[in-house]
């Protein structure tokens, strides 16, 4: 039989302070892990479409040129044969987590990508040869491991409360 002892909003609440924490501690600590900030050309999420973007390309954006594919030129052989509308790939945040209207004209894109964020949500490390697909695969891996440590240090924790206000009832009240 599965009991629950909080109901749906004592879950809730529960939920939001916990995020409200996270957000607070990511924004205290963000300034001594990442001193001046990152930019979206150390992250793992920029992206051509749903594509990797490769270094030399990140090269090229970080001279303030903005690379771009078209339909036709990121499909592969087999539909080549048939007509594929030419419209441009243009860099992007696979999290979206740009400005879109900031992105539209030529020099908008560069200056995005090079602006400096310090707590942006959805930075994470490039790793040459993954898909931005494969990076959201490696974050949500690494975020289970972080809270798989923060279970066991928090079971630890309780355990060793527990031992000693045992002791404690054991040495005062006699059970």
């Amino acid at each position: 039989m599965n009991q629950n002892y909080w109901t749906k909003d004592e879950q809730d609440i529960w939920l939001r302070g916990w995020t409200v924490v996270r957000e607070t501690v990511r924004t205290v600590v963000s300034p001594v892990l990442h001193p001046i900030g990152d930019t979206c050309l150390k992250c793992g999420f920029l992206a051509f479409g749903d594509g990797e973007m490769i270094t030399h390309n990140r090269a090229f954006l970080s001279l303030g040129m903005a690379p771009f594919l078209t339909k036709a030129a990121a499909v592969s052989e087999p539909q080549k044969a048939g007509f594929v509308p030419i419209e441009p790939i243009h860099p992007n945040c696979f999290k979206a987590l740009w400005v879109r209207e900031s992105t539209l004209d030529a020099f908008g894109i560069p200056a995005e990508v090079t602006k400096r964020r310090r707590p942006c949500k959805g930075f994470f490390p490039y790793r040459p040869g993954y898909s931005p697909v494969e990076h959201r695969a490696l974050q949500e891996k690494k975020q289970d491991r972080h809270e798989k440590i923060i279970i066991g240090i928090l079971g630890a924790l309780a355990g060793a409360a527990l031992t000693l206000f045992t002791g404690w009832l054991k040495k005062y009240v006699g059970f």
